[in-house]
């Protein structure tokens, strides 16, 4: 007898630690779930500004030169890979602003996980398609900066000083974009981090057989 009133005790004793734990996690989610708000929209914001921006100095890089008497144009459409980063620019800045209507109507962040897991998983593709457009464009522009004499490819940027700056400065929005991204996912993993840790808590809960709110059984 004595031995099961323990126990039973022990059982009460550790769904009050189990459900006051929960408590406070919800408590700190809470807290954090604003800031995550704030920060989603401006980061979103950022990753639009940025976008924009490295496809708007890109595309007005034309520009044409006289080497010998003759004339030759430097233009972004010559090559493929500063094309794939204009895409990849383009792509990034209207999944952007999708996301930032989504966050936006969805309000706060609240404890769900597939949510969380979508936004992630959109943040990842993002970023990752920027990286391979600034990793593709930053090997074409190497080459137009210096050259590679082993095959007979000359430099450009000595010629047409104005096209390849304003490569570079769209190089430097879109790698910004990229970093935003890669911000946004780290945030979007450690809150669907803390969504499973509360999913966790309230499993052990409804395990234990105790109502949320702490009430004692009949």
């Amino acid at each position: 007898m004595a031995a099961a009133a323990s126990s039973d005790q022990d059982d009460i004793k550790k769904s009050f630690s189990i459900n006051r734990d929960n408590k406070t996690l919800s408590m700190a989610n809470s807290g954090s779930d604003k800031r995550l708000f704030f920060w989603q929209i401006v980061l979103r914001v950022l990753a639009i500004v940025f976008g924009a921006s490295a496809i708007g100095v890109i595309v007005t890089s034309d520009q044409t030169v006289l080497i010998y008497g003759i004339e030759f144009d430097a233009k972004y459409t010559y090559s493929a890979a500063f094309k794939f980063l204009v895409g990849a620019d383009a792509v990034i800045c209207a999944c952007a602003i999708l996301s930032l209507i989504t966050v936006i109507s969805w309000g706060p962040p609240r404890s769900d996980h597939k949510y969380h897991f979508a936004i992630f998983f959109h943040d990842l593709v993002m970023m990752v398609l920027e990286i391979s457009g600034c990793a593709a464009a930053s090997a074409i522009g190497w080459i137009a900066l210096y050259g590679q004499n082993d095959v007979g490819w000359v430099t450009v940027c000595d010629h047409a000083a104005k096209f390849c700056i304003q490569v570079l400065i769209s190089l430097i929005f879109s790698f910004l974009a990229f970093f935003v991204f890669l911000i946004l996912t780290v945030m979007s993993t450690y809150k669907l981090k803390q969504d499973l840790e509360l999913k966790h808590h309230e499993m052990l809960l409804k395990d234990g057989g105790w109502a949320l709110n702490g009430t004692l059984p009949p």
